[in-house]
């Protein structure tokens, strides 16, 4: 994957130590970038930036559902690279497959730090340090296919997830005289390591779904990742891009 526009720039990437946001950091690094990885797993840190070196990588292990971590990482990068041209709010959680009224509201409320509230917190601190440099900016946030349609057993999940379509559109117009630009990609069933662990049956229910047939590859999705952390998408913004193989159709 050869994409111009992304060479020289520094990009925090959450969830970065494996699956989709290894996958983008391997492809930003390709590219002539620098990233910080930020992961909940110390070994999953460790591994990637001894995979990706330490001229390109940085990295902070951290839990974006606590809000003081989302600042404590955030403030890492900026002390380590001086300067930080985007983020990809990568990082979130699943949840049991159960119907809405037997929803333990306690891991409810954990969706609802991580999902959304870890989320927002990193559009906040990116939007305020592009302010601050005055130098322009991108946010990638990742939503998921189920935010586009009923999703039975799975319906606070994809509602965290439809929050963060909504988010987007706002900061993107919010934003936009700041230089600063907001999209959201929404993977289908891919092969991280969270889906490969899944049960037999959960995995031929998620496989059923998609027409092409097959699970995504996190390369595939971290292609368009890279395409809209580069200077190739600088007309895009506040856009809702589907990468889930048609399940979301």
């Amino acid at each position: 994957m050869s994409i111009d526009g992304v060479a020289g720039k520094t990009i925090i990437v959450t969830a970065g130590g494996n699956g989709i946001g290894l996958a983008t950091a391997r492809g930003l690094v390709a590219n002539g970038a620098k990233v910080a990885i930020v992961d909940i797993s110390a070994d999953s840190v460790e591994k990637a930036v001894a995979e990706l070196g330490s001229d390109n990588a940085f990295g902070v292990t951290a839990d974006i559902g606590v809000l003081a971590d989302v600042d404590r990482y955030f403030d890492a990068c900026v002390d380590h690279f001086g300067r930080i041209d985007g983020l990809f709010n990568n990082a979130g959680i699943t949840a049991p497959r159960v119907p809405l009224s037997e929803l333990d509201l306690g891991f409810a409320e954990k969706l609802l730090a991580v999902n959304i509230m870890g989320t927002v917190r990193g559009m906040q601190r990116m939007i305020h340090h592009v302010r601050d440099h005055k130098q322009g900016g991108i946010i990638l946030n990742t939503s998921s296919g189920t935010a586009l349609q009923g999703a039975p057993h799975t319906g606070f999940y994809s509602a965290t997830k439809s929050a963060i379509i909504s988010l987007t559109k706002t900061a993107a117009i919010e934003a936009a005289p700041d230089g600063i630009r907001v999209n959201t990609i929404l993977p289908g069933p891919t092969e991280t390591p969270t889906l490969l662990a899944a049960p037999e049956d959960k995995k031929a229910f998620f496989l059923s779904i998609v027409p092409l047939g097959r699970f995504g590859k996190p390369e595939e999705i971290a292609n368009l990742a890279v395409w809209l952390l580069s200077e190739q998408s600088s007309y895009v913004t506040g856009g809702v891009f589907a990468v889930d193989g048609g399940s979301s159709t």
